[in-house]
């Protein structure tokens, strides 16, 4: 998901922004409990972002803030007639208006999610992240050029922020300005060289671009400033997998040690040793991953074929079964299931399997030439 406000990073980012904030009344506490119970829930796996309550410039009396809370307890804060009707309720308070953005951006009403967000700025207009989740939906809506100019804005209240910069050079990326947007992830970081996430951006860049050897060098430092960066150690294994470099499986097993379960990491492991001839070893890994996730068709289809190579003809039979099984328009399965067949002296199931195969696929000349072969 391509975000700067990942939910499961809420605490993290809460705690960064409680920062810039003066918690001092009881009445931004009693706030916070408003946001909390707005955002709970179907809310809390849907939302991309999480921000710090604002207070208003106002300040209200235990008593009257005691009832507001009360009287949201009591509202439904999950639709938007919900939160309108808490915003009748306490019409200063800009994260109100955010958390209805929150729930027009998950019906992908991204227009009235920017006037609602256009609101809350209006109420604060140096809170920088409004301005970074504004460029967000902008984007999202299909106009990355106005997120820019958005963002240049933002610049404007903090020039040292490296994400602004950052996410400037994300959008110039989606516009295919390469060059505009590897300038703006230098400019990011001139304000914070050792931010890791600025690397792999660069990297992506460069790597679609045609510029390999920059790829792997942005994608190395990015790992190197954060040991922990699993697509950074996905990008390496795969960019080396292609180069047949054996540093593929040490960059896939980092991967790996961060996502132990990722089926992701594991298929391009068992992939890589696959290519390398190493048949029995990326049975195994297929094999876990299967275990994983017994619906993943093709771990289940380079299981037949990696079986298929150990001579276990009759195992891999069952292997291409199970991929057709969960997935019937697998024309490459029917083939290589109906190749089994025929080695077990099963021709006429054979010559159905690969007749399936050419329905599915007509132009598929492995089975062509199999049926040919097998109605001669």
């Amino acid at each position: 998901m391509n975000t700067y406000f990942d939910a499961s990073k809420r605490e993290a980012i809460m705690e960064q922004m409680s920062k810039t904030r003066n918690w001092k009344s009881e009445n931004v506490q009693n706030r916070f409990r408003v946001f909390q119970l707005a955002t709970r829930n179907s809310l809390l796996a849907t939302f991309l972002f999480a921000f710090t309550l604002h207070s208003c410039n106002f300040l209200k009396g235990k008593e009257e803030a005691a009832q507001e809370v009360a009287a949201t307890d009591s509202m439904d804060m999950e639709t938007v007639g919900g939160i309108t009707a808490a915003i009748k309720k306490d019409s200063l308070n800009p994260d109100l208006f955010v958390t209805r953005a929150n729930i027009f951006e998950a019906n992908e009403d991204y227009g009235s999610a920017i006037k609602d967000m256009y609101k809350a700025m209006l109420l604060d207009s140096a809170f920088l992240p409004y301005y970074k989740y504004t460029a967000e939906l902008m984007t999202k809506s299909g106009d990355p050029q106005r997120a820019i100019a958005f963002l240049e804005r933002g610049a404007t209240i903090d020039s040292a922020d490296a994400e602004l910069y950052a996410m400037m050079g994300k959008y110039r990326f989606l516009m295919k300005d390469y060059d505009r947007a590897l300038l703006l992830y230098n400019q990011a970081l001139t304000k914070d060289i050792f931010n890791p996430k600025v690397y792999f951006f660069k990297g992506i860049t460069y790597k679609e671009m045609g510029d390999t050897a920059r790829a792997i060098n942005s994608f190395q430092t990015a790992v190197e400033q954060d040991p922990n960066y699993y697509e950074a150690y996905m990008q390496l294994g795969v960019l080396m997998q292609k180069k047949k470099h054996k540093l593929a499986q040490k960059y896939l097993d980092n991967a790996i040690k961060v996502k132990p379960n990722s089926e992701e990491a594991l298929y391009a492991k068992a992939y890589n040793l696959q290519e390398a001839k190493q048949y029995k070893l990326a049975a195994e890994v297929f094999r876990q991953i299967v275990s994983l996730n017994y619906k993943n068709d093709a771990a289940l289809y380079a299981l037949g074929y990696c079986l298929m190579m150990q001579d276990s003809v009759a195992e891999a039979y069952k292997m291409f079964g199970l991929a057709i099984k969960v997935n019937p328009t697998y024309a490459e399965a029917y083939y290589k299931k109906g190749v089994c067949a025929e080695q077990l002296g099963k021709k006429e199931e054979a010559k159905i399997l690969f007749v399936n195969a050419l329905n599915i696929n007509s132009e598929y000349k492995p089975a062509k030439d199999a049926l040919a072969r097998l109605s001669n």
